[in-house]
């Protein structure tokens, strides 16, 4: 068949307008930068009108007030202490009761039985020596002495008004009728004053007159 034949471009053609196509943008760009340098630069009009000087202040964050914290305290706590308790005490066992012996009932002299056990208790009581304690004798004036029913006790002011408030405190137990001391007579009821008879001894200062009723009161005189 016969027909006409599309004549292909060559290579040559290619290369031609790749570099038209490069000299046509070189071009421009020279173009664009030209106009670029001759244009004034646009200047923002708010820093226009600011004095050259002036400067934004820094932007700064707002300060808290100061705030004075207390002290800190630390409280320290002590572990307890534990101790063992004494053990209780132990009892003091009560004293052991005095054996009760009755007194003797013979001495100074043949008194009477009662008289003598009450001399024998006085003399335990108070400390006495039995040779301080006076009992069977004569007297100028009427006494019980001569019959035994009375003792002398030999001793000081002190222990003289101990052992008369004694007695009279236990006048029914020992049957006592009544008491002389420094120059007093008590049957009981009070103290009263008696006569001078002219010494010491006599006015009974030295020594503590006890009279006692012919019988004992059957009660037990302990020493």
């Amino acid at each position: 068949m016969g027909g006409r034949h599309r004549q292909r471009p060559g290579l040559g053609d290619h290369a031609r307008t790749a570099l038209s196509i490069a000299l046509i943008a070189s071009a421009v760009a020279t173009l664009l930068i030209a106009i670029l340098q001759s244009s004034p630069v646009p200047v923002d009009p708010v820093r226009r009108e600011l004095p050259p000087t002036t400067r934004l202040p820094a932007a700064t964050s707002p300060r808290l007030p100061a705030t004075t914290l207390p002290p800190r305290t630390e409280t320290v706590t002590a572990w307890p202490t534990t101790t063992t308790p004494p053990p209780p005490p132990t009892p003091t066992p009560p004293p052991a009761p005095a054996v009760e012996i009755a007194c003797d009932n013979t001495g100074f002299g043949g008194v009477k039985p009662h008289v003598a056990r009450v001399g024998h208790h006085l003399a335990v009581r108070f400390g006495l020596k039995l040779t301080s304690i006076l009992g069977v004798g004569s007297r100028e004036n009427q006494s019980d002495h001569p019959l035994g029913l009375a003792i002398d006790v030999l001793t000081s002011k002190t222990s003289g008004d101990a052992i008369a408030q004694y007695v009279l405190d236990r006048r029914s137990l020992f049957a006592i009728t009544y008491v002389i001391w420094r120059q007093r007579i008590n049957y009981g009821s009070g103290w009263e004053l008696m006569e001078d008879r002219g010494s010491p001894t006599a006015n009974h200062y030295d020594h503590v007159h006890i009279s006692f009723k012919p019988t004992g009161s059957g009660g037990s005189v302990t020493c």
